[in-house]
């Protein structure tokens, strides 16, 4: 059998075209054997926690493309800056958080003990795709902490999302600050955002007023896997606690690799930008004017500004095709990787390393698809759902009424938030006291006598769950530890799992059981 190092040397080898994540797309090589790069903190190298000559000069550097007050390196994803992020404003408050944000945010508010006020965003297909958070929800939930006395920390949004919908972070920005709270903005993928000559592209966060933004930068520039950037700008954020948590959430033996491969992603950007952005811009509306022209495969769009044109999110009939076939036959007859598959969608990522013939071979293998879709017949349902009771599919609804911008605003919003019976933190405590690793006192003011049973997954309705569930990717929690499970988010699972999409956050790695406590057994 073939070790990692030999099976990615085969696979970096092979005719596999990428449309995935990093966003170098295996076209930025190092000029050299990277173990020769792989130092520690010697002498003329600078240390990234007390940064004060050459990987400085990489941050301010980072710092001139974004024009925020100050940039700082990361190097394990933006997980590590959105932890710090939220921790530096939490002060035991309530946080207000769009639901669709990623687990990492929601793992910050359970360590650092926040209370969430969640925001839901209006659902845009009869897929599931969760739209913009609006101004107007934000100001409605400031406004009702501040009637009731409970002190905010801050705002954490995510834009662009997984699917690429961008949120109105001005208006929003602005709408905090007027109450003298931070915005947090996770833009883990809006890192190439702003930095287009051409309009096709939204702004950037951090041109909009975010106050904390985010960056991952191996997303969708050509940057290595665990790269990102974290900007603050403004006077709300405390700097010092932020400074003292990236270095608490950082390892203190951060990767020279990684930090040569963020340096030369921004030099290339300075020095090439507008080029590989004019390229990108011409390749990708020609790519997009194509695939728009399929009739049973459908190109999600939106209103420009409102979406990041460089996701390519496309729908199959789900009674012919689900997304994870679509993705498979994708690989198998035409060598594209693509990033994700969810029950009746995929997502192709693309960066500006992407080269004309990597979409061209992607517009000739959806297009000659379309084609054989017309002709096959329904597929058998993979579960005995009743009809009446699935999602209306891709050929039930007429084209002009799925994607017709005027009717957004009617569409349903996304599924109701679970019913929290216990804090994050609290519903964790109970999993980690019956596992025997920790004798903390029960959390908060409300205690359960009955201690955490591994549940099966169709037998969880009505009971508390301990874990998060999430499908994966994007990692947006579907329920969060602490929430009633309900007998529609179970069939939801259920049915995820059976099509093939990974069910993650449970110990059980098979996504079968779940732990949970009975909800009777909670007391105040």
């Amino acid at each position: 059998m073939k070790n990692l190092y030999e099976k990615l040397s085969d696979y970096g080898q092979a005719d596999v075209y990428p449309f995935h994540m990093p966003g170098h797309k295996r076209h930025l090589g190092m000029d050299c054997d990277p173990y020769l790069l792989d130092i520690t903190e010697i002498e003329g190298f600078d240390s990234l926690h007390h940064a004060e000559g050459i990987l400085r000069d990489t941050a301010l550097a980072a710092n001139e493309l974004y024009r925020a007050k100050e940039t700082f390196l990361l190097v394990n994803g933006s997980t590590g800056g959105i932890l710090a992020a939220l921790g530096a404003c939490g002060r035991g408050g309530v946080m207000v958080a769009a639901r669709n944000c990623h687990k990492s945010v929601y793992n910050g508010l359970a360590m650092h003990h926040m209370h969430a006020r969640y925001l839901v965003p209006e659902t845009l297909t009869s897929w599931g795709i969760a739209g913009a958070v609006t101004a107007g929800q934000v100001e409605a939930a400031l406004a009702e902490n501040r009637e009731s006395g409970r002190r905010t920390d801050g705002v954490v949004i995510t834009s662009p999302t997984y699917e690429g919908v961008v949120s109105d972070v001005k208006a929003i920005g602005e709408v905090c600050h007027r109450y003298g709270v931070p915005l947090i903005v996770d833009a883990a993928h809006g890192a190439h955002l702003g930095l287009a000559g051409g309009e096709m592209f939204p702004p950037s966060a951090v041109a909009c007023g975010g106050d904390i933004v985010v960056h991952s930068i191996h997303k969708t520039l050509p940057a290595m896997t665990q790269t990102a950037l974290l900007h603050i700008r403004g006077d709300l954020v405390p700097e010092k606690k932020l400074r003292r948590l990236l270095a608490a959430y950082q390892t203190s033996s951060p990767s020279y690799v990684l930090m040569a491969g963020i340096s030369r992603c921004v030099t290339l950007l300075k020095e090439q930008g507008n080029e590989l952005f004019e390229q990108y811009e011409k390749r990708l509306a020609a790519l997009r004017r194509e695939l728009g022209q399929c009739r049973q495969i459908r190109l999600f769009a939106l209103p420009e500004g409102t979406c990041d044109p460089g996701k390519i999110v496309l729908f199959v009939p789900g009674e012919k095709l689900t997304g994870k076939q679509f993705m498979d036959l994708l690989r198998r007859e035409y060598g594209l990787e693509l990033e994700m598959a969810g029950p009746d969608y995929v997502i192709a990522m693309t960066s500006v390393m992407d080269t004309e013939e990597g979409f061209a071979r992607l517009e000739k293998a959806v297009t000659e698809i379309d084609r054989r879709l017309a002709s096959m017949p329904a597929r058998q349902e993979a579960d005995d759902m009743p009809s009446e009771g699935r999602p209306p599919r891709a050929q039930d609804i007429p084209p002009e009424r799925l994607w017709a911008d005027d009717i957004l605003p009617e569409l349903p919003r996304t599924q109701d938030i679970p019913e929290a019976v216990l804090e994050p933190w609290q519903a964790l405590d109970m999993l980690e006291r019956r596992a025997g690793r920790t004798d903390a006192p029960e959390a908060g003011n409300r205690k359960a006598h009955e201690e955490p049973i591994r549940t099966p997954l169709e037998q969880a309705a009505g009971r508390v769950s301990c874990e998060y569930a999430y499908v994966y990717p994007p990692g947006i929690p579907l329920v969060v530890p602490g929430e009633v499970f309900t007998e529609e988010l179970c069939a939801a699972l259920g049915r995820a799992r059976r099509q093939g999409l990974s069910v993650e956050g449970m110990e059980d790695a098979a996504g079968e059981f779940v732990w949970t406590v009975e909800r009777s057994s909670i007391y105040g």
